[in-house]
């Protein structure tokens, strides 16, 4: 159901019937008129199942990528305080 609230169907309808000017709000009346897809038990598991793998997927990918920021911004603060030398190339005589 979460899954199913937070997807791009449900956001469409919600800001459709949303009332109000600084604060939209959904009332209860409107909320029980919202189009849930609702598969058969077997289903709804196998999909959670499948959304679920997918979810760890992109954390461990998302953690991946927090580490390596972090060794970014080492190697950055190493360089750029000097405390690690960058070799420059020699230039090439083309003439």
């Amino acid at each position: 159901m979460v899954w199913a609230l937070n997807g791009p169907a449900v956001k469409r309808h919600s800001d459709r019937v949303a009332e109000g000017n600084a604060q939209k709000t959904v009332t209860l009346g409107e909320l029980a008129k919202f189009p849930i897809p609702c598969p058969e038990d077997g289903e709804q598991e196998d999909i959670a199942r499948a959304i679920e793998s997918t979810e760890e997927i992109l954390i461990a990918i998302e953690d991946r990528r927090e580490k390596l920021l972090k060794v970014k911004r080492g190697l950055m603060h190493d360089l750029l305080t000097g405390e690690v030398s960058v070799p420059v190339p020699e230039a090439e005589d083309h003439g």
